[in-house]
């Protein structure tokens, strides 16, 4: 009876944990559908600006990111090449007659010129005096603009293709979806900056100015993406990442914070000009309180995790404390001091190079970004490991002494009737057989348990064929019809990865005989530097609600705690394909 009420709680736990695991898989979906919706739509913005940049004409006249001055009457430009009419220093106060005072404090209102037509003419400040412009408004080459912030758009690009690949590696994670949402924003905002405004964007329909606006919050997104990780990575900051109103609060108070700085600075601005003088102040306010998070996260994961010895981790950490460093004192800080960048956006990105080129090769080689996940699967299997020791230890001591320290008893009596009552004599001895057989099935039952005698008995291939015709020959596998296969000869394995590619492999296929409702499975070992298992069914697969509970866990830390990689796959044609890659160093 008591067995039959534990079996009953066992697979009660284990619905409980497969629910549970459906419902996380489910939720994992619907965040990986939304991370990559808004991830295409920050690159759809940033591609769209550039459209409007190639296809609208404009003057040969540019407002500087790096420089954003404006007054409450006009605003500061730098010319484009230097055949135009525009110098350096010219503030342009008024277009086609037009002062640009009057300019509305809303971005998306009826445009002062409409269409622009193919030459407009300028009011500009210029050394103190007023001076009339005339220019032609015609298309502009773009070409020298990304060939300018090449260093910047590169940084950009190369840390969006590590956080794609971050996210790729367990796209579950929220600070891997931060991450990369966070970088789509970092490329849309620099592409933006760096082809720039034109002051014919002002007064024009096409919404250029609109869509630049759009540039602070993006990059504010960033930084947060940035906090966000640093508290994940490599070792969770529990206080904030473990909760979920704290990553909320990461990404929001920054937005809100340039909310109401701008609604403050609006009351307190004579126009929208004045306003907009505003604006990179703020943004550089927040900024550097966010680059300040940045430091305290740095040094607290670096503090706090033995992984900081591993020599990538060194190098990011210095890489990442110095471009923040670069950042604030090169960029942030001059322009709230000074209204302009000590060192260009794109030149400090040139600074951040190497550490993008550190980041690749530590996620590629080192599997930088499965440090966390590693450190945690490490946590969890030593506990594991320490209570199946002290099982095996209560075992020994409550089944295996006991019954040898009655077998002692039994050989004392045996000897001591020996000669006056030879049948007790036999009767002792036959006892002592029985305990002696039962003790040598008690240890035999925990040398299985520690190690199965299978895998030093036939090796890796024949012991997974044996576990494979015991699942299916039994009750629960009568329909299921599993096949096992090596492609070629496997080298030698240590014995670590052997127990590994044996559990997972039978941990799999148990799965699939319990859970998946198939037809057929098949088991594929092959070894190419190293060892994949992969294990196929054409059953319901996760679509069905149910999920592999602590057994997918299971499996996925014993690839972690030997440095491989674990997934699980649906194939076009319907079969679910769980994967581990495990190391070979024989």
């Amino acid at each position: 009876m008591a067995e039959a009420q534990q079996s009953r709680a066992a697979r009660s736990r284990g619905t409980a944990g497969s629910r549970a695991t459906a419902r996380s898989w489910s939720r994992g979906r619907i965040g990986s559908a939304l991370t990559l919706g808004l991830t295409v739509a920050l690159l759809a913005a940033g591609a769209a600006f550039a459209g409007l940049r190639v296809v609208l004409p404009g003057e040969p006249a540019g407002i500087s990111s790096d420089a954003w001055r404006w007054t409450s009457q006009g605003v500061a430009v730098v010319p484009i090449g230097d055949a135009g009419p525009f110098r350096a220093g010219d503030v342009v106060t008024a277009i086609d007659g037009r002062p640009l005072a009057a300019r509305p404090a809303a971005v998306l209102v009826p445009p002062l010129v409409d269409p622009v037509p193919g030459r407009l003419e300028f009011e500009v400040q210029r050394r103190g005096g007023a001076v009339s412009l005339s220019a032609a408004i015609v298309p502009q080459p773009i070409g020298g603009f990304l060939l300018a912030g090449l260093p910047l758009l590169g940084f950009t690009l190369v840390q969006g293709f590590v956080a794609a690949l971050a996210w790729l590696r367990r796209p579950v994670e929220a600070w891997r979806r931060g991450f990369l949402i966070g970088s789509a924003a970092n490329i849309t905002s620099a592409l933006i900056w760096e082809l720039g405004l034109r002051p014919s964007d002002l007064v024009r329909a096409e919404p250029a100015f609109g869509v630049y606006v759009l540039t602070l919050p993006m990059h504010l997104l960033f930084w947060s993406s940035v906090v966000h990780v640093l508290v994940s990575w490599p070792r969770r900051w529990e206080a904030v990442s473990g909760r979920r109103w704290a990553v909320a609060a990461v990404y929001l108070v920054p937005q809100a914070s340039l909310l109401v700085g701008m609604a403050l600075t609006r009351a307190q601005s004579a126009n929208a000009l004045a306003w907009f003088a505003t604006w990179d102040d703020i943004l550089a306010v927040v900024v550097l309180a966010m680059i300040g998070l940045v430091l305290v996260a740095i040094g607290r994961a670096y503090l706090r995790t033995s992984a900081r010895h591993d020599i990538w981790l060194r190098v990011v950490a210095a890489a990442c404390v110095a471009v923040a460093l670069a950042v604030g004192g090169l960029t942030e800080l001059p322009l709230l001091f000074t209204g302009q960048a000590l060192v260009g956006r794109s030149a400090v990105a040139a600074l951040g190079l190497p550490l993008a080129v550190v980041l690749i090769v530590g996620t590629l080689r080192s599997h930088m970004f499965e440090v966390d996940v590693l450190l945690a699967s490490r946590r969890r299997l030593v506990v594991a490991r320490e209570e199946e020791r002290r099982r095996i230890r209560r075992d020994l001591h409550d089944g295996i002494g006991p019954m040898l320290a009655a077998m002692t008893l039994k050989v004392d009596l045996a000897r001591d009737v020996l000669h006056a009552d030879p049948d007790a004599a036999d009767d002792a001895l036959a006892a002592l057989k029985r305990d002696t057989q039962e003790a040598v099935a008690e240890i035999r039952r925990l040398t299985r348990e520690l190690r199965p005698p299978a895998l030093d008995e036939l090796g890796v291939v024949e012991a997974i064929r044996h576990g494979a015709s015991d699942l299916a020959g039994g009750a629960e596998g009568e329909r299921v019809a599993i096949e096992v296969g090596c492609a070629g000869p496997l080298p030698p394995l240590d014995a670590a990865v052997e127990a590994a590619a044996y559990r997972i492999a039978v941990e799999a296929m148990t799965n699939v005989v319990r859970h998946a409702r198939a037809r057929r499975c098949r088991v594929r070992l092959s070894a190419n530097g190293v060892l994949v298992v992969e294990v196929a069914d054409d059953g319901e697969g996760f679509a069905s609600g149910r999920g592999a509970g602590v057994g997918m866990t299971s499996m996925r830390e014993r690839c972690a705690e030997l440095g491989g990689s674990f997934g699980v796959d649906r194939t076009a044609d319907g079969w679910t394909v769980v994967r581990a890659t495990l190391p070979v160093t024989g």
